[in-house]
């Protein structure tokens, strides 16, 4: 199964709200012998420097983890009858889009494979370690995270450090931050880009014929205004012929 969804990441501004980007989902899932695998990829499709870094960036400076950000996968064992979720380093989103909604609708989708296709298989534990995340704020965080989904965070060791679980896949429910992303129907947007294409390109055809308008009443006027002044040199030519003559 290949399924690609479209959503809008918001970003508030002040007292309102703007669009910090779009950004694709493609959900597939595989079967392999016994096993059955769901990734989740992340890709956004606008480029700015809130999405593809700055550009005089220092370039060592970047993380290790960048070549295996923005994918989520877990994978059923039916021989187990158990449900591994990827953690990890094999589950992070680039810092530019974290924060978002993003990772949220990610898992989101994990989350909802497991319930409906494997409700009464077990859950494996999910560690979250000070190796992999030093910082005790990162923990923090992901412990909050998960436990938007129905994760129960089991201490132990440093501060927020510990397992991530569940037991079964039903214990576990779908949690979505709406004041975030928004899902959007592709179709629609994809209409809409035409249309708003259609627009621009009636309104570059317009300037030109404008344009074209333009020059022709400014070569008119150049001519009307050459034509006047041959006529009143004419005039005043003529006039200082009649009084020579005259004379």
């Amino acid at each position: 199964m290949n399924n690609i969804k479209l959503i809008r990441v918001k970003q508030k501004v002040g007292s309102g709200v703007r669009v910090f980007a779009y950004v694709l989902v493609n959900v597939r899932t595989k079967k392999h012998g016994y096993s059955e695998t769901i990734s989740v990829d992340v890709t956004p499709i606008i480029k700015d420097e809130l999405l593809s870094g700055v550009p005089e960036e220092d370039l060592s400076k970047t993380t290790p983890l960048d070549d295996k950000t923005n994918r989520f996968i877990a994978t059923a064992d039916a021989n187990r009858e158990t449900v591994t979720i990827a953690a990890g380093p094999r589950m992070m989103l680039g810092s530019s889009i974290r924060n978002k909604g993003v990772g949220t609708f990610a898992l989101n989708e994990i989350i909802r494979w497991m319930i409906v296709k494997y409700p009464n298989y077990m859950l494996d534990v999910i560690n979250i370690s000070s190796s992999f995340l030093p910082d005790k704020d990162d923990r923090k965080r992901s412990v909050h995270f998960f436990s938007n989904f129905g994760f129960n965070f089991k201490e132990s060791g440093s501060e927020y450090e510990g397992t991530m679980e569940a037991v079964l896949c039903m214990n576990l429910h779908e949690y979505l931050n709406r004041g975030k992303i928004d899902e959007i129907d592709i179709s629609k947007f994809i209409r809409e880009l035409l249309r708003e294409r259609y627009m621009i390109e009636e309104t570059i055809k317009n300037q030109g014929r404008l344009i074209q308008e333009h020059e022709v009443f400014r070569h008119k006027a150049e001519k009307d205004k050459f034509t006047s002044v041959l006529i009143n040199i004419l005039i005043v030519m003529s006039a200082l012929f009649l009084l020579f003559y005259l004379r």
